[in-house]
């Protein structure tokens, strides 16, 4: 865990946008307008974000731990897509675009010495 003075509201916010993705992942959809392969960026962007949100929140050298949930965690909502039967499909392009996510949050996260959460928690108030 990194030194936040936070850390538990950090955590509580990052469960918050998992439970998000996961319930806008395994609800029914309701039909939209969408551009085509709209699906795949909403998965890169999701986890794009989870990265660097829970990666802000540990020491680099636990983010094998970040990326190996977050990757069981997407081919977890795959297969319970394709076993639920509620209108969604599992699709093995998701887990992909989840990888690719997942690559590009870490990425981000390995760009800078100190965490974006460090660097929040500085600005909100500063050290005396």
């Amino acid at each position: 865990m990194r030194d936040l003075r936070y850390w538990h509201l950090w955590l509580l916010c990052g469960l918050a946008m998992v439970l998000t993705v996961l319930l806008g992942s395994l609800l029914p959809t309701v039909p939209a307008l969408e551009f085509q392969q709209s699906d795949k960026v909403n998965h890169l962007v999701a986890y794009i974000m989870m990265t660097a949100w829970f990666t802000a929140l540990v020491q680099r050298s636990r983010y094998w731990l970040i990326v190996t949930g977050l990757v069981l965690f997407g081919i977890g909502v795959e297969v319970a897509q394709a076993s639920m039967h509620l209108g969604r499909d599992g699709d093995w392009r998701d887990v992909v675009a989840n990888c690719i996510g997942i690559a590009a949050g870490l990425a981000l996260a390995f760009s800078s010495r100190e965490s974006w959460l460090t660097r929040l928690e500085k600005w909100i108030r500063p050290p005396i």
